[in-house]
C-alpha cells in the first residue's frame, strides 16, 4: 500500500493503524509503539494536530505505553489529548469524558489516587446527567471510581457505591451473570477489609455457587472464587477449610492453566501462607524450603511474566520477608532494594506499594543496626503518606509512631507522639507527663500497615 499510494495517503495511515492494533492484542506492545508513532508523526505532519484522527492515533499510543507500564510518558500523552479534546469538542463530549476516564486510570497506575477520585468524580457526574444512571459507561465509571476509593482506604465509600453498582447490574442483567457475579465478589472483599468477614463469607460463598453452576467446577472464574473464599476462611481463622480449599484450588489450576501460569503461581503463594498460619513451616528447615519455593517461583515468574510484572514484584517482597524471618536480613536488603528500585521506575515513587516496599526496607535496615539509613527512610515514608493519604489516614498515624521510635532523642520523640495522639483523639489540653510515657510505650505495639 506504502508503495502504490505512498507513506502519506489517509489509507496508508489507516492500514498502518489497523495492524499496530492487531499487534497490541497479541501482547506485541514495543511493535505497536513503533508504529503508532510513525503513524502520529505522520498524522501530525498531514492533517494537524487537532485533527480527530491525530488525536485518536494520541490516545491509542497513549494506551499502548500504559499496556507496557510506561505510565509517566502515557500521563504526558493523555494530558495532551485531553486538552485539545476539550478544546475541540467541549467538556460534556462522550470522547472528553473517555479522555478523562483513560488519564484518571494512569494516575491511579502512578498512584496519584486523590487526583484520580477528583476526576473519576467529575467523570461520573457528567455521564450520568449526559448519558443517564443505566448506561454501560456510567457504570464503568462507578466501577473505576471504586476501585480508587478502595485504593484510598476509603472503604466505607467503596461499599456504598459497590452496593449501587450491584443493584443496578442485577436489574439490568439478571442476578447470574458474570458483571454482577464479579461485582458481589467485590463487594466481599470490601466487607472484609472492613472486617465484617461472616458477611464477606456469606457472599462469597452465593458467589462461588452461582459461578459453580454457570461455568463448571474447573472454568477460572470458580476457581478465583474459590481462592478469594479461602482467604476469607484464613481471616476468620479457619485455616484447615482453607488450606482444603487452596489444595483444590492449586491441583485444578495447575491443570487447566498449568504450573506457570500466574494464577497458579499465585495459588502456591496463597497455600504457602495458610501452611504457614498452621504451623506447618515452623521449623528452619521447613522456612528454608519455603525460602526454596519462593525463589523457584520467582524465577518463573521472571521468565513468565518479566521482571517488571507486579506478579513478579509480589514474589520478590514475599521472599525478601521470608528470609527476614529466617534472619536473613543482609539478603533481604538485597532483595528489597531491587523491588523498590523496579517498583518507582514502574509504578511511580508515590504508589502505594512503592511506599509500602520503602516501609519495609527501612525495618531491615533498622535490623541491621542501620539507624540513620533506617530513619532517613522512614521520614520519607511520613512525607509520601502525608501527601498521598493524608495527615490522619490511620497508616500516616502509625508510621509516625514508629518513627518517634529510633530517633534517639526524648523531646523529638514526644514531639512525634503529641501530634499522633491530637490527630487521633482531636484533643487541645495539655498531656500529663504520665500520659506522655503511656503514649510513647504503646507506639512500640503500633502495627505498622500499609
Amino acid at each position: 500500500m506504502q508503495k502504490v499510494l505512498g507513506p502519506e495517503h489517509p489509507s496508508t495511515l489507516t492500514g498502518m493503524n489497523n495492524l499496530a492494533g492487531t499487534l497490541g492484542q497479541l501482547g506485541k506492545f514495543s511493535e505497536a509503539e513503533a508504529i503508532q508513532r510513525q503513524v502520529l508523526e505522520l498524522q501530525q505532519k498531514v492533517q494537524g494536530v487537532e485533527h480527530p484522527l491525530t488525536l485518536l492515533s494520541m490516545s491509542n499510543l497513549a494506551s499502548t505505553l500504559h499496556q507496557q507500564g510506561k505510565f509517566v510518558e502515557a500521563e504526558t500523552m493523555q494530558r495532551q489529548v485531553l486538552e485539545l479534546v476539550q478544546k475541540a469538542l467541549g467538556p460534556e463530549h462522550p470522547l472528553t469524558l473517555t479522555g478523562m476516564n483513560n488519564l484518571a486510570g494512569t494516575l491511579g497506575q502512578l498512584g496519584k489516587h486523590a487526583e484520580a477520585e477528583t476526576m473519576q468524580q467529575q467523570v461520573l457526574g457528567l455521564r450520568r446527567k449526559v448519558l443517564g444512571l443505566e448506561h454501560p459507561e456510567t457504570l464503568a465509571s462507578m466501577c473505576n471510581l471504586s476501585e480508587t476509593l478502595r485504593q484510598l482506604n476509603k472503604f466505607a465509600e467503596t461499599e456504598d457505591l459497590q452496593r449501587q453498582v450491584l443493584d443496578l447490574q442485577q436489574k439490568m442483567l439478571g442476578p447470574a451473570h458474570p458483571l454482577v457475579l464479579r461485582s458481589m465478589n467485590n463487594l466481599a472483599w470490601i466487607l472484609g477489609r472492613l472486617d465484617r468477614h461472616i458477611e464477606a463469607e456469606t457472599m462469597q460463598r452465593q458467589v462461588l455457587e452461582l459461578v459453580q453452576k454457570a461455568l463448571g467446577p474447573e472454568h477460572p472464574l470458580t476457581l478465583t472464587g474459590m481462592n478469594n473464599l479461602a482467604g476469607t476462611l484464613g481471616q476468620l481463622g479457619k485455616h484447615a477449610e482453607a488450606e482444603t480449599m487452596q489444595q483444590q484450588v492449586l491441583g485444578l489450576r495447575r491443570k487447566v492453566l498449568g504450573l506457570e501460569h500466574p494464577e497458579t503461581l499465585a495459588s502456591m503463594c496463597n497455600l504457602s501462607e495458610t501452611l504457614r498460619q498452621l504451623n506447618k513451616f515452623a521449623e528452619t528447615e521447613d522456612l528454608q524450603r519455603q525460602v526454596l519455593d519462593l525463589q523457584q517461583r520467582l524465577e518463573l515468574m521472571q521468565k513468565v511474566l518479566g521482571l517488571e510484572h507486579p506478579g513478579t514484584l509480589a514474589g520478590m517482597s514475599n521472599l525478601a520477608q521470608t528470609l527476614s524471618q529466617l534472619g536473613r536480613h543482609d539478603e533481604a536488603e538485597g532483595v528489597l532494594q531491587m523491588v523498590l528500585e523496579l517498583q518507582k521506575k514502574v509504578m511511580g515513587p508515590e504508589h502505594l506499594l512503592t511506599i509500602r516496599s520503602m516501609r519495609n526496607l527501612a525495618e531491615t535496615l533498622g535490623q541491621l543496626g542501620k539507624h540513620t539509613e533506617a530513619k532517613i527512610m522512614q521520614q520519607q515514608v511520613l512525607e509520601l503518606q502525608q501527601k498521598v493519604l493524608g495527615p490522619e489516614h490511620p497508616d500516616t498515624l502509625a508510621s509516625m509512631s514508629n518513627l518517634a521510635q529510633p530517633v534517639g532523642k526524648q523531646d523529638e520523640a514526644e514531639a512525634k507522639e503529641e501530634q499522633v495522639l491530637n490527630s487521633k483523639c482531636k484533643e487541645r489540653r495539655p498531656r500529663t507527663r504520665d500520659e506522655k510515657k503511656w503514649s510513647l510505650g504503646l507506639a512500640k505495639c503500633l502495627p505498622c500497615h500499609l
